[in-house]
């Protein structure tokens, strides 16, 4: 606390929080509220204990399952995304979709949170709700998808894609894009982390980082 230079007063309590700008330079959405003609930064947005995590992680901390249902999933994922805290959000989005119970998952519920998924750039539930909509079909042929975005409908593809048994690329170990965009986001991410590329982006963005990133590997390769 004596070493902080950065002081939150977070919720409706104003909850205090102290935090050092140097280690908040990994969220710089959250570092750049730091204002040295203030005593103390409001944020009124934030639940205090989703606050709380957010800096936990910040701090190198892990969120557990158990953390993230207490404080609610999405709450952190709205949190997360908007301060830029990208192991919190993907964590809290993991949580949340296998917390999903799928008998109890109305058409309207997967709708909603399709949009939402969209909205926060949520692949692994976007994944979801498209494969539960290729798989209950019938439960949606009344439902207005004039709303949805255009965009999801390449996603829609690849759900149905990947039901299908089709191997002809099972040979192929390069990343050509009919590939990847069969693949499920969590194989793209991870590719994605272990080549030290943008982890939390939409499926075509990944596509195309990983496509570049095989591109230029291989320019290199001929150079030498």
């Amino acid at each position: 606390v004596g070493a902080s230079d950065m002081i939150f007063e977070v919720g409706d309590e104003r909850r205090v929080f102290y935090a050092h700008r140097l280690i908040l330079r990994s969220a710089p959405p959250l570092a750049n509220l730091y204002d040295e003609n203030k005593e103390s930064i409001t944020v009124r947005d934030v639940d205090p204990d989703v606050f709380r995590l957010l800096l936990h992680c910040c701090y190198g901390g892990e969120a557990t399952r158990e953390d993230l249902l207490a404080t609610c999933p999405k709450k952190c994922i709205d949190a997360a995304d908007k301060y830029g805290v990208v192991y919190l959000k993907l964590k809290a989005e993991e949580v949340y979709v296998d917390s999903i119970k799928p008998h109890e998952w109305t058409a309207e519920d997967v709708i909603d949170d399709l949009i939402y998924a969209d909205s926060k750039h949520l692949e692994l539930l976007r994944e979801a709700c498209l494969e539960y909509i290729v798989e209950k079909k019938a439960n949606f042929l009344a439902m207005d998808f004039s709303f949805v975005p255009g965009r999801i409908i390449t996603d829609l593809l690849s759900a149905v894609a990947r039901t299908e048994d089709d191997e002809e690329d099972s040979e192929d170990e390069g990343f050509n894009k009919k590939k990847l965009l069969r693949m499920r986001i969590q194989e793209l991410r991870l590719l994605l982390w272990e080549k030290n590329l943008e982890v939390d982006c939409s499926r075509q963005a990944a596509v195309t980082l990983l496509q570049t990133s095989s591109v230029d590997s291989s320019n290199s390769a001929c150079q030498v």
